[in-house]
């Protein structure tokens, strides 16, 4: 059976942020999901927590390469990925627990390309702050087209916490590339293709905001 989504993950030395991670996933209230692991040549204890969530939950499939960045480690899950959609998730970040299914059902009912839910900066279930430079989106009539904006391909290039039609991502041969801001290129190049991308008002994506000065993400940076 084709899964409906493919949810790949890119990850490199994040064993602190991994099990919450995976187990957000592992929990989505969409049924038929598949969870791809890109472990980018970790050193740390990574690769063992994806192995136990692999060995005890079906869905979870696991490809081991050595470092090539995160660019390159999306783009050997979405060579691997089988579903009919496919989103992506940063290791160190997670889902909310209707994410799939809310960005599915919205893509299956508008038959859209691409879709994109709202990102909060998660810090518990009482403290979220939606991601301040996507929020002016929400604020707009969420019933239109996205695709005759075409401010959305350059304004909205995070490629997480949206959902991608998987044949059109791989027709296209749409890649990230190998460089710092992958997702810029990819977004521009992914809204090139679609007839319909619709943003929906749930939150979907769950962003960790790392306190630790040494351990900034790259977005924080």
């Amino acid at each position: 059976m084709t899964p409906k989504v493919s949810i790949i993950v890119p990850v490199y030395n994040v064993e602190r942020y991994l099990d919450n991670c995976l187990k957000s996933l592992v929990n989505q209230s969409l049924s038929d999901v598949e969870i791809i692991v890109v472990n980018d040549g970790s050193t740390d204890g990574s690769l063992a927590i994806a192995q136990k969530y692999c060995e005890q939950f079906g869905q979870i499939a696991i490809i081991d390469k050595n470092n090539e960045g995160l660019g390159e480690a999306r783009n050997s899950g979405l060579d691997y990925a089988r579903g009919k959609y496919v989103t992506f998730v940063d290791s160190d970040d997670a889902l909310s627990p209707h994410a799939c299914e809310a960005l599915y059902n919205t893509a299956e009912e508008y038959h859209c390309e691409i879709v994109a839910g709202k990102s909060v900066w998660f810090r518990s279930e009482d403290d979220m702050e939606p991601v301040e430079y996507y929020e002016h989106w929400f604020r707009k009539d969420l019933t239109q087209n996205f695709r005759s904006d075409l401010m959305f391909a350059a304004g909205h290039v995070a490629a997480t916490g949206k959902l991608y039609l998987t044949s059109m991502l791989k027709e296209n041969n749409i890649r990230f590339p190998k460089l710092i801001g992958e997702d810029v290129p990819f977004s521009i190049m992914s809204f090139y293709y679609p007839s319909n991308i619709r943003i929906i008002p749930d939150i979907v994506y769950l962003r960790t905001e790392r306190r630790e000065f040494h351990n900034k993400s790259l977005t924080q940076q």
